[in-house]
């Protein structure tokens, strides 16, 4: 557990919080998995990339460019995480992931020809996907989607980012302006051009603030599907520490330009409600 009070203010939510995630996949690493449900493996994979990911980001956060373009992936690990296993409904997980594991093997045909055993298990997946009643509940040409490995199809990504607890407009726009960084956009290039050290800062206090919110969301889910431990017992700061901290940020941002200004109305936006949630 690391020493939070020896910790600079604005590390501390974001620190406190990578500790209870820790915690809770910790937890659950050495947990059997009974026969015939070895996929739910992937779920602990997937939550241990979202960590590893939200671990580099701490190390990381001068680096603005890679900050960027570790939360963005950072937050596709939770969306994607929460979509296949995040409903609580075993048999609406496997049907997610059986079409998951189609799309690997289709996009693994771009890279290598499959060979028989490859060709097998793909018409086996599919006709595991024919026969589940689930399938009827997607539209005729989501259905052929599915069946060619387009694991996602009926769902936009809207859908999924509300149902994972991340809609607000708000969060869409960052997620929106990380993905210009991922994606090598002009303006991510121009920003790092004209960037210096204090604009660094103020999107690395937005990212952070957005980690503290994927990362709470996640532990309040990953909580509840692998029996983990009550997120009011793990250890974490407290709502009056968060609004000391903000109202601090806030007083920073009055001396600076109006992009410190947005940044810290998006760290009020999205880490108060997880102190209040707790």
């Amino acid at each position: 557990m690391r020493r939070l009070d020896s910790m600079p203010d604005y590390a501390r939510p974001f620190a406190a919080m990578l500790d209870v995630v820790a915690g809770l996949i910790g937890a659950t690493a050495d947990r059997a998995i009974a026969p015939g449900e070895e996929w739910l493996y992937y779920r602990h994979v997937l939550a241990l990339k979202l960590l590893r990911h939200l671990q580099s980001l701490l190390k990381l956060e001068a680096d603005q460019a890679s900050c960027a373009v570790l939360a963005r992936a950072a937050i596709d690990s939770y969306l994607h995480f929460h979509f296949l296993f995040g409903s609580g409904d075993a048999g609406l997980a496997k049907f997610r992931f059986n079409a998951w594991r189609l799309n690997g093997m289709a996009e693994g045909k771009k890279l290598k020809k499959p060979g028989p055993p490859e060709k097998q298990e793909m018409q086996e997946l599919q006709q595991w996907l024919k026969g589940s009643p689930l399938l009827a509940h997607y539209a005729e040409a989501d259905q052929k989607k599915l069946l060619r490995g387009e694991w996602q199809a009926g769902h936009s990504w809207d859908e999924r980012a509300l149902a994972a607890g991340l809609g607000s407009a708000h969060f869409r726009s960052l997620y929106l302006h990380l993905g210009g960084y991922s994606q090598t956009s002009f303006t991510s290039a121009m920003q790092i051009a004209q960037s210096n050290l204090s604009d660094s800062h103020s999107l690395g206090a937005t990212v952070r603030a957005m980690a503290v919110a994927v990362m709470t969301e996640f532990a309040t889910v990953y909580a509840g599907l692998a029996g983990g431990a009550r997120l009011k017992d793990l250890p974490c700061l407290d709502e009056q520490d968060w609004r000391a901290m903000l109202e601090r940020q806030e007083a920073e941002s009055r001396r600076g330009d109006e992009r410190k200004t947005v940044s810290c109305r998006w760290n009020q936006t999205l880490m108060l409600p997880y102190a209040q949630k707790r």
